[in-house]
């Protein structure tokens, strides 16, 4: 098993690697603010812990050709607890 696990991981590496000489890169969503030039959101999600409109998971990763963007991250994003909202 470890065998197959590592020549997933290999593979996975070149073809990362061969994406990025073409101009492709992934971007990293998660604890910033929600921007819907770059991520399509999938949930939201109450939290007291982070802001309101910030990404706390990151379901699918986005990526850029160059400075395009190729496919946006999809996300989920906190908001106000509804018992906060009420007061």
């Amino acid at each position: 098993e470890e065998s197959i696990i590592e020549g997933v991981e290999m593979t996975l590496k070149q073809l990362l690697k061969s994406l990025e000489r073409f101009g492709v890169s992934g971007f990293n969503s998660l604890g910033e603010k929600f921007d819907p030039n770059r991520h399509e959101a999938m949930l939201q999600v109450e939290s007291a812990d982070h802001e309101p409109n910030t990404i706390i998971d990151e379901a699918q990763k986005g990526y850029f050709l160059r400075e395009r963007l190729l496919r946006p991250a999809q996300v989920t994003v906190s908001r106000e607890p509804q018992e906060a909202a009420e007061e």
